[in-house]
């Protein structure tokens, strides 16, 4: 399934585009549980990132609100962050990832 094919918030769109994502993993947006286990550079952090943004832009009931990830190293902070900052790039969300 194509991203373009799916009523996603236009500035999610506009931020999957950037990050060159085509293709959809529909059980995520249909709010289902996930196991993703996948060479590295598949988009699973993606995976996980899209649903949310999805939430926090379309529902108005969400707006001011925020979203924390939790992960185990700061390697995988930084890497969710980056993600999080690209998809999200055309839209009034913020990204930030605090470790230490």
């Amino acid at each position: 399934m194509n991203f373009k094919d799916i009523d996603l918030h236009k500035t999610l769109l506009q931020g999957l585009n950037k990050a060159k994502y085509i293709d959809a993993t529909p059980q995520a947006l249909e709010g289902s549980d996930l196991y993703v286990q996948s060479q590295t550079g598949t988009g699973k952090t993606a995976a996980y990132l899209i649903p949310m943004i999805q939430r926090l832009l379309a529902n108005e009931e969400l707006n001011g609100k925020k979203a924390l990830i939790m992960v185990p190293t700061r390697e995988l902070a930084v890497q969710v962050e980056k993600e999080a900052r690209l998809l999200s790039s055309f839209s009034r969300l913020k990204t930030a990832s605090f470790y230490g």
